[in-house]
């Protein structure tokens, strides 16, 4: 952390559509850090910030001034997220990036022993691993087997280097294997009718994957560019027990029914501020990361799943 500033200053590199909701996300929300560069080509965000902090045109350029911030968060496509790594970990230069973290299961791999290698500080932004109805829901479950049910998914075009399963499904992909803690034994992956509504010209997919775990769990995840509504809700039932997660719901989180207080900060807003605690305490633990190269294996699994049209079982 620079020993010049008390807060965290933190360079982001992309500012696309997502990136602006990151930028807003630490402009607005997290007091403690400073956002101190923006790597951008666009020029109406260059216009928009040059005034306010460094605005530079790559990351080759952003790392000539290394020694000005303490950590990268990167908005970018994951075809990318390797080249960037090569260049930042070896650095010793914190590293937050988004999912899928990488395009196959050898890139994921190879991203990992990188972070090994380098003793390094890495995030993949599953923003329900810290999402507060998650954590909530965690806190309450025992070590019997879960079902959990969850959607995700809008009608956005379709992603340029990636299918709707890769962009949309990692979120809830991790959220299965953290919960249900028991090896994989077996996935299927299916594509499932577009609504009518919906049967245009753009490249559309809807996507069913199923999981099942070695202690009983089970999980469903429907996702994919085929849906009318911008939809992120997640079920998870354990014997009697029902917990429901709608985002952006007037009462997020319900437990049998009834309504539970909890914390209202966005996913993306508590992702960003555990990757700024492991920052501050110089976290290296790899555990979440790990998880995270876990679920490329399950998407590369579910594309031949979803090719084969069969179960495939590990």
């Amino acid at each position: 952390m620079n020993s010049n500033n008390m807060k965290l200053n933190l360079a982001v590199v992309g500012v696309g559509r997502w990136g602006k909701n990151v930028v807003r996300t630490i402009l607005e929300e997290m007091p403690n850090v400073r956002l101190s560069h923006i790597v951008t080509s666009n020029p109406a965000v260059k216009n928009q910030y040059e005034n306010k902090l460094s605005v530079l045109p790559n990351w080759s350029m952003l790392l000539e001034h290394k020694d000005e911030f303490d950590c990268i968060v990167a908005a970018l496509p994951p075809d990318i997220s390797l080249e960037l790594a090569q260049d930042v970990l070896p650095l010793g230069i914190p590293l937050f990036i988004e999912k899928p973290l990488a395009m196959n299961y050898i890139g994921a791999q190879t991203l990992l022993s990188l972070a090994q290698q380098n003793n390094s500080i890495i995030q993949v932004n599953h923003i329900d691993l810290y999402n507060p109805a998650v954590d909530e829901i965690r806190s309450r479950l025992s070590k019997q087997p879960v079902f959990i049910k969850g959607t995700i998914g809008s009608a956005y075009p379709h992603h340029a280097v990636m299918s709707p399963l890769w962009e949309y499904s990692p979120h809830f992909i991790a959220v299965a294997l953290k919960i249900a803690q028991a090896p994989l034994v077996s996935l299927k992956a299916t594509y499932l009718p577009i609504p009518n509504p919906l049967r245009d010209n753009e490249r559309r997919e809807l996507v069913l994957l199923m999981l099942k775990f070695a202690d009983g769990s089970e999980t469903e995840i429907h996702a994919g560019n085929g849906m009318e509504d911008k939809t992120r809700t997640l079920a998870i039932r354990q014997a009697q027990d029902q917990y429901l997660f709608i985002d952006r719901a007037d009462v997020p989180l319900r437990i049998n029914e009834q309504a539970i207080s909890i914390d209202t900060r966005l996913p993306l807003t508590k992702s960003l501020l555990q990757f700024a605690n492991k920052v501050i305490h110089q976290d290296t633990d790899l555990e979440d990361f790990i998880s995270g190269v876990e679920v490329i294996r399950i998407l590369e699994l579910a594309d031949s799943s979803l090719q084969q049209g069969e179960t495939i079982k590990l």
